[in-house]
């Protein structure tokens, strides 16, 4: 909370006020009573002016209303000025405009990729759900056994011979299984970078 020091204008915090007041025993809550003692009128927040282009709200002490009550006073306030440092170099407002523009400008286009990250990595995931790491991981020599044995039914395929093992069935069907999944894989995942890839190139 604010107040307004009656005698010089000056906007103070109750805690400022306190300091000031050291030697005096204040209440937590302050009351009419309190303020009338101390010569001060509460603040009351204000909202904050909408700003456009290069230009800031800043607070600049406090004004009354139409109803006679003091609230916060804003101004809006160009953000940069021409400076010049103790080398004696100006960089002129424009500059530090244009300086500022181009942070922004950077900051947006990294969120922005973050998201399109983001997006590409939950299309992919929704392709993997239902299967484990250790079995994803396994897939490219899955693909590389099948492709073996598509060229060659004499190659040497000890992953796929296990998986038979277990589970049954011929290797031919196994082969035809793993080389379709593989093709809808590449599919959806091409897809999915491609659309990544042209968000990214979008974005300038």
């Amino acid at each position: 909370m604010e107040y307004r020091v009656q005698s010089s204008g000056e906007v103070l915090t109750q805690g400022q006020i306190r300091k000031l007041n050291s030697n005096t025993s204040l209440p937590r809550v302050w009351d009419a009573n309190v303020c009338t003692a101390l010569g001060i009128d509460p603040v009351l927040a204000a909202p904050k002016p909408e700003v456009t282009g290069y230009t800031q709200a800043v607070r600049n002490g406090a004004t009354q209303d139409a109803n006679g009550n003091w609230v916060q006073a804003w101004s809006v306030v160009d953000m940069f000025a021409d400076t010049t440092d103790e080398d004696g170099v100006t960089t002129t407002k424009a500059e530090h405009e244009a300086a500022y523009q181009a942070d922004l400008d950077a900051k947006a286009r990294e969120s922005a990729i973050a998201e399109i990250n983001a997006t590409f990595e939950e299309e992919i995931a929704a392709i993997k759900t239902g299967y484990v790491e250790d079995e994803i991981k396994s897939w490219p020599q899955q693909i590389a056994e099948a492709e073996a044995y598509q060229a060659d039914n004499t190659a040497v395929t000890p992953l796929l011979d296990a998986m038979i093992a277990a589970t049954g069935g011929t290797k031919d069907e196994l082969v035809l299984r793993i080389a379709t999944n593989a093709a809808q894989y590449a599919t959806v995942f091409g897809a999915a970078l491609g659309k990544k890839q042209k968000a990214i190139a979008d974005l300038g």
